[in-house]
């Protein structure tokens, strides 16, 4: 817009005001924040898509003057609506030209990214293809997915030196293999709170997962020491136990 600045001197508007006004007409402005127990939602005041969507509605805008204590049209203050060519941006991934479709679920909906993804990706996917053109998901997905990957990468090393520190710790394979024969149980925990709660089986569960195993080889430790301390004392086998 070229704004006219003698106009506007006049009714009491200055330049920001007009931006003000452009930016919550299209893209919104923030007039108060909600609060959903410990997090803090914007609230965002815009007018609905068929307004914003289209650079045909800015002479329609209204604009508040403080001199005239009202609305007025915004082609009072402004002298005309120029539109110029821009030079394009070639967006690229991998070196690659590319064409970035983005989304976010409802925040305030009940169904989660992870849930919203796994609905709709068949039919994404399925969509045909011109030869030359392939599809990649990036976003939330890809960063999930490379970080299960490394963590996948390490675990068997991981869980290799941990064996190794368990049979050096009591001098016996078969102890250890008792100690570790319990992990596979924390399965049934895990797939249980999965079901209950709704939640996908994501990179925060593979993280709780490997923390409840660490508590549960921790544990088997504890007990086992302490039935052989109770054995070296003269306890029935039974009695160590229970």
């Amino acid at each position: 817009p070229i704004f006219n600045e003698a106009a506007a001197r006049r009714v009491g508007i200055s330049k920001a005001d007009l931006d003000n006004l452009l930016l919550t007409s299209f893209s919104g402005a923030q007039i108060g924040v909600y609060r959903d127990g410990t997090d803090l939602l914007p609230i965002i005041s815009r007018p609905p898509p068929q307004e914003r969507l289209t650079a045909d509605n800015l002479e329609n805008l209204q604009i508040y003057s403080a001199t005239a204590q009202q609305y007025i049209p915004v082609t009072q203050v402004v002298k005309r609506f120029d539109v110029s060519w821009e030079d394009p941006i070639i967006m690229r991934r991998d070196r690659k030209r590319t064409l970035t479709v983005m989304a976010d679920h409802d925040i305030l909906g009940n169904e989660t990214a992870a849930k919203l993804f796994s609905r709709v990706r068949s039919q994404i996917e399925a969509i045909p293809l011109p030869d030359g053109y392939e599809l990649e998901w990036g976003g939330e997905f890809e960063a999930s997915s490379k970080a299960q990957k490394a963590i996948f990468g390490s675990l068997p090393v991981g869980y290799l030196i941990m064996f190794i520190t368990t049979v050096l710790l009591f001098a016996s394979a078969r102890i250890a293999g008792i100690i570790w024969a319990c992990i596979p149980l924390a399965l049934i925990g895990v797939s249980y709170g999965l079901l209950i709660t709704g939640a996908p089986f994501g990179f925060m569960a593979l993280l709780g997962f490997l923390s409840l195993s660490g508590m549960i080889i921790k544990n088997g430790i504890v007990l086992v020491e302490q039935v052989k301390l109770e054995l070296e004392e003269g306890k029935a086998p039974y009695s160590a136990l229970f």
